[in-house]
């Protein structure tokens, strides 16, 4: 389980890898679905599909168009896309992504199924997959803090923040304090 900030992009929900060992081929559809979390349709703006033939999401390059509507819980499909071609002996990595809204409910979360190999479409035989569930995500919302006291701190210096929405300051270090959302 982990957390997620309001207006995070390109969260990862979901993982596989693919590894075409007959011939090349292309995949064509990816289907997943998301449920057991308590997400809304309104918590989150998008799905995304990206794919690499290294482990870097950073790089991955986007298959298909965005997923904008019905994003609620649920099936969810990519349309039909016809690259990349996978080339055989070569290890594919796709992720599948969420982006979150500015504005979501505290303390809801995303949970997305194991991706199957019949969630997978390809013009090749799927090797690869299928994958455990993609952990809880829990959303939460960034707090908002208020300066008591001077804004413009010198070393050896203080003020005083408060968080006025989001949660309670913590501390177990003088020099460094957490916000805890509760």
């Amino acid at each position: 389980a982990s957390s997620i900030c309001a207006s995070s992009l390109k969260v990862p929900i979901q993982s596989f890898t693919l590894a075409p060992t007959v011939c090349n081929g292309n995949l064509t559809n990816v289907g997943f679905t998301t449920a057991g979390g308590t997400y809304l349709a309104a918590d989150i703006t998008k799905f995304q599909l990206w794919y690499n033939s290294s482990n870097a999401l950073g790089r991955a390059t986007q298959l298909g168009v965005d997923l904008t509507t019905g994003l609620g819980n649920g099936a969810h499909s990519f349309a039909a896309f016809g690259n990349p071609t996978l080339t055989s002996g070569t290890t594919y990595y796709f992720w599948i992504t969420i982006d979150i809204a500015a504005s979501p409910t505290d303390g809801r979360t995303v949970i997305c199924n194991a991706i199957a190999t019949t969630d997978l479409t390809s013009t090749n035989t799927k090797a690869g997959g299928p994958t455990t569930a993609g952990g809880t995500k829990t959303i939460r919302i960034l707090p908002t803090v208020s300066i008591t006291g001077s804004s413009s701190i010198c070393i050896g210096g203080g003020t005083t923040l408060s968080p006025t929405t989001g949660g309670t300051w913590v501390s177990s270090n003088s020099s460094l304090a957490t916000v805890i959302i509760s």
